[in-house]
Parts: C-alpha cells; structure tokens; sequence
C-alpha cells in the first residue's frame, strides 16, 4: 500500500486517477475539518482529464479546481460513489451518557454505519453534459443527464451516537462484508484554524494601482479585504492588511495531539478499516492547520498509522514551480 503526503488537498485528485487499481471499491473516508464538497467550474471538460499526460494533469488542477471542490470533481470522472465524512466530534452532541454507554469490545465491532449520523444519495451531472459547470441533486433516475453520476453521501463521527446504537443485523453484515477504502486525512481534523486570514501581497502594475485607487468599486475592494500602497517604487494590494496574529496557542502542546491521534488510530483499527490508499494532507499553506502543528501532525499520524498498516510513504515536494511537483508522482 501507498500513503502519499500533499500539501493542500486539491494535489490528491491526481494521485487518485494514477493509481485506479488501488481504488476498486469506490468508497472515499474524508477525515477532515471541512467536507470539501463545493461544486467546481471548470474551463476544460473533466471527461477529457484522464486523457492528460501527468504533468498536464497536475496543472491543470492547479489552474481550475481548489481545495474544497475535489471531491465533486472525483465523483463525476467515476473515482468514487460513495463518500464519508468524517467530522470531529462537537462537544454539544447528543452523545450517550457514560453510564449509558456500550462496552468498548462490543462498540467496536459494529460497522462503520453505526457511526453515520446522516447519509442522503445524490447524483452529480453537468450543465448541458458539457463537463464544466457541475451541479449536484438528489438521485432522481427518471430525471438524469446522460454523464450524471449517482453517490451515497455520508457524514460520520468517531462517538457513538444514541440513534445507532443498536443497528440492525441486515445493516451490520452488509456494512462489514467490505472496510476497503481510500483513507484520506487532512491534519485540521486534529487541529483546525477554522477561519485562516492569511495576510499576502502581490505586486500590480502601475495602471492597475491607479485602477484600483480611483474607482471605489474595484471588484478586488468589493470581494475582498485589501489595500493598495507603493513602496520603493513598486505597487502592491495586500489582502488582508488589518488581520491581527492567529488567537491560536502558538505553543502547541504536542502531549494533546499525540492522545486525539491515537484515539484516531485506534478508532480505524478497531472498526476494521482497511485503506487501498492514504493520502495525507498538511494544509499548511492554506493556514488551516496552524503552522506549529504541522509537522507535530504528520510525524505522529504516520508513526500512529505504522502500527496498523504497511505502506510506502511518498512525499510529494513543495515547489514554486507547481508544475515541476509531477515529477514525484510515480
């Protein structure tokens, strides 16, 4: 087995269209903060995607899809069909009372379903089956498109909850035929800045200063939070300028990290899910898992992953010429 490690998430999509044969069973385990479920837009057809060389491919979901509009866009080239999320578990939760509770040797030999607190089945299609525009609806056959695909979405949580309790034998032994899944893990599960307000600048030209100083509704002063300035002759709009130092503990107590990972791990083991495939998300340039976790993160997970699995590790490097990260795919 291979576990790949990616800086943000989008960069999984074509992991997952270079190694088909580990994916057979169609079934996503989203462990995220996030559900990434956004619908994308995009210029070139997704139908023509697999055709791509790997460089091109790696571009080109650079160039047209983000980090929260992956998913969407694997479910409709036939990756997926079904998907499950699973959420960190809220505090306020209705969640059975200790003295209530199921033994743990028992809880954990129920199915990866007695943890589904909602589930729905969709259907992803595109707009005139052009491939660009994707929209998704509840599953209605009498009403497809022809390139529409069909999901079951899922959403999941590591506590039992007390409307699953007790699922129903016919549920138990179809849930625990087949744990084969693509495991797929971004580190803000484990610690998430939940609004990242990144402060960047990029440099413009002197016409689009003065652009943007002149005209009050300048689409870059209407959809975002930005100022313009010159310094040393050069000018700039920043996004972001006003935004204050992260609220989160730069101090980030490692001790913490190591028992929620390990009450991961441990949950994966004893629910008997076995991955085809890992990919590992750090989401440290997006600011969503803060900066002095990251690498806190990603050596416990894989040491804690080590325990249950076997795999290769692939890291894909980090470079400012994307294109050239397509060289580590493999």
């Amino acid at each position: 087995m291979k576990l790949f490690i990616v800086e943000e998430h989008h960069e999984v999509l074509p992991i997952w269209l270079s190694y088909p044969q580990f994916l057979l069973s169609k079934k996503l385990l989203h462990v995220d903060y996030h559900s990434d479920m956004y619908l994308p837009t995009v210029d070139r057809p997704l139908q023509t995607w697999k055709e791509l060389s790997k460089n091109d491919l790696l571009c080109t979901v650079f160039e047209q899809l983000h980090i929260n509009d992956f998913i969407i866009a694997a479910i409709y080239l036939g990756i997926f069909n079904k998907i499950y999320w699973l959420q960190p578990t809220p505090i306020e939760q209705n969640i059975i009372k200790p003295d209530n509770k199921i033994p743990p040797e028992e809880e954990y030999n129920l199915p990866l379903s007695a943890f589904v607190t909602k589930s729905v089945n969709m259907a992803v299609e595109s707009l005139r089956s052009e491939g660009k525009h994707l929209i998704v609806k509840k599953n209605n056959i009498s009403k497809k498109q022809p390139d529409s695909k069909s999901f079951l979405w899922g959403i999941c949580n590591q506590t039992l909850t007390e409307g699953n309790r007790t699922p129903s034998p016919i549920t138990q032994q179809a849930s625990t035929a087949d744990n084969n899944f693509v495991l797929d893990i971004e580190f803000d599960y484990f610690l998430c800045n939940p609004q990242p307000c990144i402060k960047k600048r990029i440099e413009v030209s002197y016409a689009e200063f003065c652009s943007y100083q002149d005209n009050p509704y300048h689409f870059l002063r209407l959809h975002y939070h930005t100022k313009a300035y010159e310094h040393n002759g050069h000018y700039y709009v920043e996004f972001n300028p006003w935004v204050e130092e992260s609220s989160l503990p730069q101090e980030i107590s490692k001790r913490t990290l190591a028992g929620t990972i390990k009450k991961f791990t441990n949950w994966l083991n004893r629910i008997h899910i076995t991955p085809s495939l890992i990919t590992l998300c750090r989401a440290k340039q997006s600011g969503f898992c803060p900066e002095p976790a990251v690498d806190i993160i990603e050596e416990l997970l894989i040491s804690n992953l080590q325990e249950i699995y076997e795999f290769d590790i692939i890291k894909k490097g980090v470079s400012q010429d994307y294109c050239s990260l397509t060289q580590t795919i493999r």
